[in-house]
């Protein structure tokens, strides 16, 4: 069989797979009822329906600050679907690809398939069709971060790129700071103490940039905070309620009502910070080398669903490498009094502030 032929052979399959998708969401909807929600995702109009009251109460929360009106969708939209098994009697396709890389051949579909969901994301027409097994069993990241990896080669088609980092200005006029890192360097306790003590919040962990000619501008996803159990004792006060998920990853907290007024959509971001623990340090803020911010914010802002099916290789090299060219960045040392954290972020923002102004 030619290339050509079996490439041909593998489309016809995905098509398949995506209408098998397609038949169980709509069988799944006449078993229960369908909420819908209107959202803008980095300035994108987005429809979300999900079938199953207590899966919508899950996965729609972690978008309220989002929310927009009906009349929004009435173009073009980012369209996802979802719908609980157990709440419907209807199960997903089976059948998804095995192994790696989790999409088709051609790199129009993305694949999710793993304990407790499957889903399916078709690039073309800018859609995820999902099913999870049950609201009460999501994982941490379906809880947290709903849709996330299917949602970054949908995001990259439409000039986002998802950042593994966080964001967070010390005012609505404030430049906002990229906290950079990996998992595990205080990226979500940095965020949660900042915004404890009255930051703008724009995300703890995932973040979407969008680089305009002259500006780079940081979009929010998510109003939650992902944080180890054990480190809740550490803060006076939450800024909204922590649950723990099924599979013991990190609490979320999701943030409060009250708080959400400090939850911005957009923000200029002016620099990239990057937190490191100092048991028994002083929590300071020095600059860093452009290494230093590349090396923080890879690997976990590449994804292998945005490679080029032909060379196996990721554009968003290029977004990230234009990002660290632009700003400045900074190591944010983090000393064992989380009430230091917020100073020291708003004597960097205001060193920032007064650096833009005088150009």
């Amino acid at each position: 069989m030619s290339a050509l032929a079996s490439e041909s052979g593998m489309t016809a399959v995905d098509d398949a797979l995506l209408q098998r998708f397609e038949r169980a969401r709509d069988a799944a909807s006449r078993h229960a009822a369908t909420i819908v929600f209107a959202f803008s995702l980095s300035g994108i109009p987005t429809r979300l329906r999900v079938t199953g009251a207590a899966l919508a109460e899950r996965l729609v929360r972690p978008f309220r600050h989002l929310e927009t009106g009906p009349a929004a969708l009435a173009g073009p939209v980012l369209a996802i679907d979802a719908w609980s098994e157990t709440e419907t009697g209807i199960a997903p396709p089976r059948d998804i690809p095995e192994g790696h890389p989790p999409h088709s051949i051609d790199g129009r579909l993305a694949y999710r398939n793993q304990p407790g969901g499957r889903a399916v994301a078709d690039r073309r027409q800018g859609r995820i069709i999902a099913c999870f097994d049950a609201a009460e069993r999501l994982s941490y990241s379906d809880v947290a971060k709903p849709f996330r990896s299917l949602l970054i080669p949908l995001l990259y088609d439409r000039g986002r790129q998802l950042l593994h980092g966080g964001l967070i200005a010390a005012s609505p006029d404030a430049p906002a700071l990229l906290l950079a890192g990996r998992s595990g360097s205080g990226k979500s306790t940095v965020a949660l103490a900042a915004l404890a003590a009255g930051f703008r919040f724009l995300g703890d962990d995932h973040t979407c940039l969008e680089l305009a000619e002259k500006v780079a501008i940081g979009h929010s996803l998510y109003a939650t905070c992902g944080i180890e159990p054990g480190h809740l004792g550490r803060f006076e006060r939450l800024p909204g309620d922590a649950v723990a998920t099924p599979d013991g990853a990190k609490s979320v907290v999701y943030l409060a009502p009250q708080a959400l007024h400090r939850l911005d959509r957009a923000a200029r971001i002016a620099a990239i910070v990057i937190p490191e623990i100092r048991p028994g340090g002083v929590t300071e803020t020095r600059p860093t080398s452009r290494g230093d911010a590349l090396r923080a914010l890879m690997p976990g802002s590449i994804s292998i669903l945005v490679a080029a099916p032909e060379t196996r290789e990721s554009p968003q090299f290029n977004g990230i490498g234009a990002l660290v060219e632009r700003l400045p960045a900074y190591r944010l040392a983090l000393g064992p009094d989380l009430a230091a954290i917020a100073p020291a972020l708003r004597r960097l923002s205001a060193a920032l502030a007064a650096e833009g102004a005088g150009r």
